[in-house]
C-alpha cells in the first residue's frame, strides 16, 4: 500500500514538473513577444495595415561658372492607382479612364494588374494636363486614382553639355555624368505618401493621403564649365566634322593654373558616355614632347643634339617611314618638324624603364581622377611586356593608348613649369546657400624641372612659329603646341588611309592661361594631317577665347 502511495506521489510530481516547464515555455514566449520583439511585431502589424510609397523631392540644381542654370527640376504630377475597399472598377470604367489618359484599355489593365496594390499609372505629367485629368476622373467618382507632385529634370539649354551633365531616370535618379557622380548630393530628400488599407489590401475610404516631406534643403552644384565657351566649342567641333567629313571628335579647354575644365565638347554627342574621358586612342606625334622631356631631364639629350633623317629607319626587322627625308636636324628641329626617325633614334638611347617611368609621371596609363564617371585609364604596358619594336614606336606615339583628358593634362605639366595638376569639373557645392565644398588647385607631383619645362616650351613654340603647327598661330599671341597625325590600330596592324588628326597647345606662353586640345577622328575630305585639320580649329577657339575673356580667366 505504501509503495502505491509513493508511485502516486512520484506521478504527481512528474505531472507538476511538466506543467511548470510548459508554463515556463509559454511565459518565455509571451515575454519574447510582448517585450523582446514587441517593436518588431508592431512594425509588422503597421505594415499589414499601411502602405508607404516614397519618391524624391526636388533635386539639386546645376549651374555653370557664370551662374547660368544648366539643370533644374520642374514641378510635374504623377498619377497612381490604389484600389479603395469596396469600390467597383468594371471594364467600362477602365475604358473611360484609358481614354482620358490616351492609353489603350490593354495598356491600362497591364499597368493596374489584378492585385490590390499601389501602382504608378503615369509619371511626370505637366500641371495643366494633370488638372484636366484630375477633373475628368473626379466626374467618374472614382477614389482609387490620385495625384502626387513629383518633379521632372529639365535641361534648359537642350543638348548643350549633356556629355558632362548626364541625365536622370524615371525615378529622378542620376544615371550618367555629373547627375550620377554627385547623386548623393543632388538627389532631393525623400517624400512619402501614406495610405491605410483594410485586411484585403484595399485603401480605406475617407482616409486622407498624407504627404510627408523629409527635410527642406536646397542644394546647388556649380561647374567649372563656361556655357558660352562650351556652346561655342560644340558648334566649332560639329562644323569641323561636317567640313572634313570626319567620324567624330573632341575639344577640351583647360584653365592652366587651376586645371579647371572650361569646355569639354564631343561629337557625336552620346549622353551615356563622355568620349573626352573614355576614348582610348594612340596619340601619335602629340606624345613626342613627353618622350623628349624624359631625355632632357635625364641629360640624355639637349636642344642642339644632332640627328640625320634619310626618310626611314629600320629597327627589329621593321622599316618605319617618315613623312619625308628631313636630312640633318637638331633635336629642336625633330620636334618642330615632327620627325619620326629622329624621335625613334632618341627613344632607342633611353632604357624602356626610364621611358615608362616618365610616361607614368605625366599621367599616362592611370586615371586623372577628374570628377566625372566613366574615365578610362588608357593603355601603357610595363617594360617587361615591350617586345620587338615597342620602344621605337612608343617614341612616335604608337603602341600606347591615351585618353583626351590625359593628353591635355600632360601638356599642362609643361605650361605649369613641370607640375602635374588634378583636373576638375565641379567648382562648388552649396547647401542652403552655404558653400560646403570648393575646388582648389591640387598639385599631384612634380614631373620635370622648371628648366626642362622651359626647354620644352621653346621647342613647342618653334612647332607653331616655323614647324608643322603654323596654322595654330593666333595673331599677336605666342602659342606653344604640338601637331599629331595618328594611325588607327586594328588587329595585326593599322587601318589603311585613316587617321586621327590632333593639335594640343597653350597660350600665352609668357603667362599660360589656356590649354586647348583638338582631336578629329578620321577626316576624309582630303586633308588629314594634324597641322592642316586640327591646328586651324585650335586657332579659331583661341581667337574666340580672347573675345570672351580678354587676357585672363575670370573665376
Amino acid at each position: 500500500m505504501m509503495n502505491d502511495d509513493r508511485k502516486i506521489t512520484r506521478r504527481g510530481f512528474i505531472v507538476l514538473l511538466f506543467f511548470l516547464l510548459l508554463l515556463g515555455v509559454v511565459g518565455s514566449h509571451v515575454f519574447t513577444l510582448q517585450v523582446l520583439e514587441s517593436e518588431k511585431l508592431k512594425l509588422y502589424a503597421w505594415r499589414e495595415h499601411n502602405t508607404v510609397v516614397s519618391f524624391s523631392s526636388r533635386r539639386g540644381e546645376i549651374y555653370d561658372k557664370r551662374g547660368k542654370i544648366l539643370a533644374l527640376s520642374v514641378p510635374n504630377y504623377s498619377l497612381f492607382y490604389y484600389p479603395f475597399a469596396g469600390e467597383s472598377l468594371d471594364r467600362d470604367k477602365l475604358r473611360k479612364i484609358a481614354f482620358i489618359l490616351s492609353m489603350s484599355l490593354e495598356e491600362l489593365e497591364n499597368k493596374i494588374g489584378e492585385g490590390r496594390r499601389f501602382v504608378w499609372v503615369r509619371r511626370h505629367i505637366p500641371k495643366d494636363e494633370a488638372e484636366e485629368i484630375r477633373e475628368k476622373i473626379k466626374e467618374l467618382k472614382l477614389k482609387s486614382f490620385g495625384f502626387v507632385e513629383e518633379d521632372k529634370r529639365f535641361y534648359p539649354n537642350g543638348d548643350m553639355g549633356l556629355n558632362i551633365l548626364g541625365f536622370t531616370g524615371i525615378d529622378d535618379q542620376g544615371l550618367a555624368g555629373i547627375e550620377y557622380a554627385y547623386e548623393d548630393f543632388l538627389r532631393g530628400d525623400r517624400k512619402e505618401i501614406f495610405l491605410r488599407r483594410d485586411a484585403g489590401g484595399g485603401a480605406i475610404p475617407d482616409e486622407k493621403i498624407l504627404e510627408l516631406p523629409v527635410g527642406t534643403s536646397r542644394r546647388e552644384l556649380v561647374l567649372t564649365i563656361d556655357s558660352i565657351l562650351q556652346s561655342l566649342c560644340e558648334d566649332i567641333l560639329k562644323n569641323a566634322i561636317v567640313k572634313h567629313r570626319a567620324k567624330g571628335g573632341c575639344i577640351i579647354v583647360l584653365e592652366s593654373k587651376t586645371a579647371e575644365i572650361l569646355a569639354m565638347a564631343t561629337y557625336p554627342l552620346v549622353k551615356e558616355r563622355n568620349d573626352a574621358i573614355s576614348w582610348v586612342l594612340e596619340p601619335g606625334s602629340t606624345l613626342k614632347p613627353f618622350i623628349v622631356a624624359a631625355a632632357i631631364e635625364e641629360n640624355i639629350a639637349y636642344p642642339g643634339m644632332r640627328f640625320f633623317c634619310p626618310g626611314y629607319i629600320v629597327y627589329a626587322d621593321r622599316k618605319i617611314g617618315d613623312i619625308k627625308t628631313h636630312g640633318a636636324l637638331t633635336l629642336l628641329d625633330v620636334v618642330s618638324e615632327s620627325c619620326n626617325v629622329g624621335m625613334i633614334s632618341l627613344a632607342l638611347k633611353m632604357p624602356p624603364e626610364l621611358i615608362y617611368r616618365y610616361l607614368l609621371g605625366f599621367g599616362f596609363g592611370d586615371y586623372t581622377n577628374v570628377d566625372l564617371p566613366g574615365e578610362e585609364k588608357g593603355l601603357l604596358r610595363e617594360p617587361q611586356q615591350w617586345y620587338g619594336s615597342s620602344r621605337a614606336v612608343i617614341g612616335i606615339g604608337q603602341g600606347i593608348g591615351v585618353t583626351p583628358i590625359q593628353l591635355v593634362n600632360a601638356m599642362n605639366v609643361i605650361a605649369n613649369k613641370g607640375v602635374l595638376l588634378k583636373p576638375v569639373v565641379v567648382k562648388e557645392l552649396r547647401d542652403n546657400g552655404k558653400v560646403v565644398y570648393r575646388a582648389s588647385r591640387t598639385e599631384v607631383r612634380r614631373v620635370i624641372s622648371r628648366d626642362t619645362a622651359k626647354i620644352l616650351e621653346e621647342m613647342l613654340i618653334a612647332v607653331v612659329e616655323r614647324g608643322t603647327g603654323k596654322k595654330a598661330s593666333i595673331p599677336g599671341i605666342r602659342v606653344a603646341g604640338k601637331t599629331g597625325t595618328a594611325q588607327i590600330p586594328i588587329k595585326g596592324g593599322y587601318l589603311k588611309g585613316e587617321y586621327i588628326s590632333s593639335f594640343i597647345g597653350y597660350f600665352p606662353v609668357e603667362d599660360p592661361q589656356w590649354i586647348i586640345l583638338v582631336i578629329i577622328d578620321r577626316p576624309s575630305g582630303g586633308e588629314y594631317y594634324g597641322g592642316e585639320v586640327a591646328a586651324p580649329i585650335f586657332a579659331e577657339i583661341g581667337n574666340a577665347i580672347f573675345n570672351i575673356y580678354g587676357w585672363g580667366v575670370k573665376n
